[in-house]
Formats: C-alpha cells, sequence, structure tokens
C-alpha cells in the first residue's frame, strides 16, 4: 500500500524521488534537461486511444504537479541485483556499456520506455530514444551494442533471435587473412595536402529539425523555456540566433513589453 506525502507543488520530481521518496537511482547531472541522467518514465491512460502511452522524461524539468493522474517509474523500478536484473540493466552491464555508472540508470529508463512502446524496435528507433543521454566514458558503442540486441531488424547479427550466423547465411565469407588485422596499410588512401575542405549541403543548411531536438526533450520542454534560459550552448537558441530572431515579451494583455536581439541577449548585451 501506499502512503500520502506532503510535497511542495514547485519542487520538480527529481527532488521528490531523490529526496523526499529516497530513490536515489535517478541521477542529477546538470539540472537543465540536456544530459539524461535523471531519465525517468511517465505513464498516462489516453482515453481516446483507450491505452496507456509511455514517455521518457528529465526528471530535473518535470514539475510534480504536472504529473496528477500519471505513473512514474524510475530504474529502481524495474529492477536491481537484489531482486532481479531487468533485461536492459543486464544487456548494457553484459556489453560492459556502464564504465563511471553515472549515466546508465537515465540511458536504461530511455530504452526500457522504448521497449514497453515498441517491443520490436529498430536500430533508428534506439538511436533516437538515446539521443538525449550523455556520456562521458564509452563512447556509446557499447551501450548501442549492448541495446541493439533488442533490435530485430533482418541484417543486424544481434537482433534479438540468437542468429548468431547470419554473415554467413548472407554469403559475407570472407578470408580469415582479410580479418586478422583491423586494417591494412595499403588500402589507406594517400595524403593530398593541396586537398579542399569538404561542405556537405546537409552541413550548410539541413531540413532534418530532429537533429536540434530528441525525443526525451520533446516530451516534456518547450520552445519558451529553452529561449528563457538564455544559453547559447543549447542548439535552439544558437540557431535562432543565427538566424537573427527577435523576441518579444509579451503581457497578459498582448501589449508587447519588450523586444529583445537574440543575438545581443546571448553575447551578454541587451
Amino acid at each position: 500500500m501506499g502512503s500520502n506525502m506532503y510535497i511542495d507543488l514547485y519542487h520538480v520530481s527529481l527532488y521528490v524521488c531523490v529526496c523526499a521518496v529516497g530513490l536515489t537511482g535517478t541521477k542529477y547531472g546538470c539540472g537543465g534537461g540536456g544530459c539524461g541522467a535523471c531519465t525517468v518514465m511517465v505513464s498516462r491512460y489516453d482515453p481516446v486511444e483507450e491505452s496507456i502511452h509511455h514517455c521518457a522524461v528529465t526528471a530535473c524539468l518535470q514539475p510534480i504537479c504536472s504529473l496528477y493522474g500519471a505513473a512514474v517509474v524510475t530504474v529502481e523500478g524495474i529492477g536491481s541485483t537484489r531482486t532481479k536484473l531487468h533485461p536492459v540493466q543486464e544487456r548494457i552491464a553484459m556489453a560492459h556499456g556502464s564504465q563511471c555508472g553515472f549515466c546508465t540508470p537515465g540511458m536504461v529508463m530511455s530504452m526500457y520506455t522504448l521497449l514497453r512502446n515498441k517491443p520490436k524496435p529498430s536500430m533508428e528507433d534506439i538511436r533516437e530514444a538515446l539521443a538525449g543521454n550523455l556520456c562521458r566514458c564509452t563512447g556509446y558503442r557499447p551501450i548501442i551494442d549492448g541495446f541493439k540486441t533488442f533490435c530485430n531488424k533482418e541484417q543486424c547479427c544481434q537482433n534479438g533471435e540468437q542468429r548468431v550466423k547470419c554473415c554467413l547465411e548472407n554469403g559475407f565469407t570472407h578470408n580469415l587473412d582479410d580479418n586478422v588485422k583491423l586494417f591494412r596499410v595499403e588500402d589507406f588512401i594517400p595524403l593530398d595536402p593541396t586537398q579542399d575542405l569538404i561542405f556537405p549541403p546537409e552541413l550548410i543548411v539541413s531540413v532534418e529539425f530532429s537533429q536540434v531536438c530528441v525525443c526525451v526533450w520533446l516530451n516534456l520542454q518547450t520552445i519558451g523555456g529553452n529561449i528563457m534560459s538564455a544559453n547559447p550552448k543549447y542548439d535552439l537558441c544558437s540557431v535562432l540566433a543565427a538566424a537573427q530572431c527577435t523576441l518579444q515579451i509579451i503581457s497578459t494583455g498582448w501589449s508587447i513589453l519588450k523586444v529583445y536581439y537574440l543575438l545581443a541577449v546571448f553575447v551578454g548585451s541587451s
């Protein structure tokens, strides 16, 4: 049975989880929703679709008052070494995807949420789900190696169906000599000191705005909140400043109080 608890409605859910309830698995990293270490799963019932929708959110930004009628699952809720590890926890550990371990709870909860919504994800689904989680130790490769075992992609060696000979079955039978070393020196492209820099069109103008914001942020954060932080390291702030956008502060009476040039705001002048 649950118990009643009096909580300041202005607290964020991370404070409640760690300080009030004592669930210390959820980590405090940046405090601004940028690192994903505090990721939890929030579940709500959708009366229109008549189903439960699960979304990964950063607990450091989730006001506790916005969770009325919702269920919050932290990393303690899916498994532990004292009870039984969840497959997500087991695979990130077995793949050596955890070093200092600080980012691991957030990684686990992002992947767990994805599996609740899509039990057979694609590699693109996995990459998108983890796009809001930062790791400074592993380089992400072992994390992806562990999680892609849930993938059901036909051409993936680790597709969750134990098809360990899929490369051989698809005709990829290279000679052993070709795989003894990671590379062959004679295969290197010769250095050309006169070669010009390459600027692909996608690096000049990108129409894929999914590169600006990831799903764990879209589930909770807003454009206004991103701008009002006035942090030039945030993607959206940089894009708007480079586009010479202006910010109009409007009161509830629809009268413009002041106009700011975002570039001037971010460089410290108004």
